[in-house]
């Protein structure tokens, strides 16, 4: 058919052109390798999951009975879903494991800490932590916390119950130091425990995070995918407009669909052979893992092929002249791009910029490419391909009309 005929020819300039090659193939590969390099630490622990319990160093300088029980905390059968902890002698110990790698926070009771409690002065506990564990270290401190605020009412109450007893002729001036110890002793135990009752957690099935190289390869498929659809589809529509060609063929008795429809088909086989290039590239370079469902994937594929074309299409159907196409397709690809999270992460955007990213392209398409890598079921990548697929469509049509006015 003839529509056949002119897909084809148009996948093959583009193919032959070696700057629309460098630009939709070369490039996005060469920004995935800077920014997956620069940018790795921001995915080192995907907020996501914690991935199973975590190593904890648990270095209790204190000789007392309360930093003992504190320390009994950590180690408490309620956390060890979330915890393994590990005992050391002194903070210089934990702290070098840290630094070896060998856990990820660490968490250190001062030697004056039982002191300190049984004085009623403010004690704390320290919590140290890799700067790539931050989401771990939030939780131990969380712990921690909660430990010593509850180690706080105990110092209250027991105050409280020791002036109560002098002035209620139980207890004489001369015993108040034993009575105080004693009374304090029985009431850290219960306040240390109960500091857990006020942390909120909970076992999060391991799910696998993205890293920056997956990240940035989905990122940079999905942005130059547009490139290459508005430089191959926009950009012929306009120039075989503009050279006179493309009224030529409308008025021989090839029927108007065709022509329009072999010009947004090579537009579609363009963008489908930009993805899959930079797709089996990423795997054999970067070694990116693509996620386990070719099926999810393929669905991706072709629904960003179908909604980038349609955004082409539209683009060279308002558009007056090439130079105007292009003008409009850098600031929609920018923009989409910036809001969307292909050049920053969603994650580092303030929460306003999330929302409004899942109403762009990069958006929607790079989260269900994250979701694939993830190992998220097929059935969270449905929606997100209807949308693009439905909006993909309704442009084309739009679009084609105009042209083929």
């Amino acid at each position: 058919m003839k529509f056949i005929e002119l897909a084809k020819k148009d996948v093959l300039l583009i193919l032959r052109d070696r700057k629309a090659l460098m630009i939709i193939v070369i490039m996005p590969f060469i920004l995935t390798a800077i920014l997956g390099g620069a940018l790795g630490g921001m995915f080192r622990e995907p907020a996501s999951a914690i991935g199973g319990a975590f190593n904890l160093m648990v270095a209790n300088e204190d000789k007392g009975e309360i930093g003992g029980r504190v320390a009994d905390v950590f180690a408490s059968a309620d956390l060890k879903k979330l915890l393994t902890p590990k005992p050391v002698a002194t903070r210089d110990e934990a702290l070098a494991a840290i630094d070896k790698k060998e856990a990820q926070v660490a968490v250190v009771i001062p030697a004056d800490f039982s002191a300190r409690v049984v004085k009623g002065e403010p004690a704390a506990i320290d919590v140290y932590q890799h700067p790539d564990s931050p989401l771990r270290g939030s939780i131990v401190q969380a712990i921690a916390t909660a430990v010593t605020d509850n180690l706080s009412a105990v110092q209250t109450a027991t105050a409280t119950g020791v002036q109560l007893w002098v002035k209620g002729g139980m207890l004489r001036p001369q015993d108040l130091a034993a009575a105080a110890t004693a009374l304090a002793g029985q009431l850290q135990s219960v306040g240390a425990q109960a500091g857990l009752q006020q942390v909120k957690y909970e076992t999060v099935e391991p799910r696998k995070g993205v890293t920056a190289f997956q990240y940035y390869a989905a990122a940079m498929t999905v942005m130059f995918s547009l490139f290459a659809t508005t430089s191959s589809g926009a950009k012929s529509f306009l120039a075989e407009r503009e050279d006179g060609t493309l009224p030529r063929l409308l008025t021989t008795p090839t029927p108007r669909w065709q022509i329009v429809g072999g010009k947004l088909v090579g537009t579609f086989m363009t963008a489908i052979i930009e993805m899959v290039t930079l797709i089996v590239a990423t795997t054999l370079v970067f070694r990116v893992s693509w996620g386990h469902s070719p099926l999810a994937l393929a669905i991706m594929v072709l629904a960003v092929s179908v909604s980038s074309s349609g955004i082409a299409v539209f683009i060279a159907a308002i558009s007056k002249n090439s130079k105007v196409a292009d003008l409009i397709s850098m600031i929609f690809i920018q923009m989409s791009a910036l809001i969307g999270g292909s050049m920053v992460p969603l994650s580092v955007l303030p929460e306003g910029a999330k929302k409004v990213s899942m109403f762009t392209f990069n958006g929607i398409a790079n989260n269900a490419f994250v979701s694939i890598m993830e190992g998220q079921p097929l059935t969270a990548i449905l929606t997100p391909a209807l949308i693009l697929v439905v909006a993909g469509l309704a442009l084309a049509l739009i679009g084609s009309r105009r042209l083929a006015a």
